[in-house]
């Protein structure tokens, strides 16, 4: 226990002492009545950093839709499912193609199976972690080790690689009679 003791002071004390020489040459270059070296690192000030971040503005509607037709800027107005082809430089929409198979709410991996989300694949414990799903639409991936399915508040479906399971109601959990690997779930 002493030797261990010793070995935790010294520890201590290295780092202590490594700290305040790293700290020393920035603590005097902000006290005027010393004199600092020339190869002292100085400690970055809010003032000296906030010439980094630049207020970005929100272009205006009108300026990014300018060389759009008025059937295209309609269509983008309208709420019907579109796609939008838009410059990364200049931020303008450069096209708006009307299409029939864009899904308006997309079904998103969370980090967990909490209240909040819409479906869940549950893992068969460590190191299998529970994936959580939100919204609605299909997710294709990988998920091994699968025991159960199941829905918080939609109806869902899970598929394997060669099999689809039970599409099955909100609060109904489906238990695997053995750990899978789920290929893709759709939340409905």
């Amino acid at each position: 226990m002493k030797n261990y003791l010793s070995r935790a002071a010294a520890i201590i004390g290295a780092s202590l002492l490594a700290g305040s020489i790293l700290t020393t040459p920035a603590m005097a270059a902000s006290t005027p009545d010393v004199a600092t070296p020339s190869t002292a690192a100085y400690a970055a000030s809010p003032i000296e950093l906030s010439g980094f971040f630049v207020e970005q503005e929100e272009p205006k509607f009108e300026e990014i839709t300018k060389n759009l037709s008025e059937e295209e800027v309609t269509l983008l107005e309208s709420g019907e499912p579109a796609v939008v082809h838009q410059d990364v430089g200049t931020a303008e929409i450069t096209k708006v193609e009307k299409v029939n198979n864009v899904q308006p709410y997309a079904l998103l991996p969370a980090s967990s199976c909490t209240s909040s989300v819409n479906a869940c694949l549950y893992g068969g414990g460590t190191p299998y972690v529970d994936y959580g799903f939100v919204g609605v639409g299909t997710q294709t991936g990988s998920w091994n080790h699968r025991v159960s399915y199941g829905s918080q508040n939609r109806s869902m479906r899970a598929c394997g690689s060669s099999v689809c399971y039970s599409k099955v109601g909100p609060k109904v959990k489906v238990k695997l009679s053995g750990p899978t690997t789920l290929k893709s779930v759709t939340v409905y």
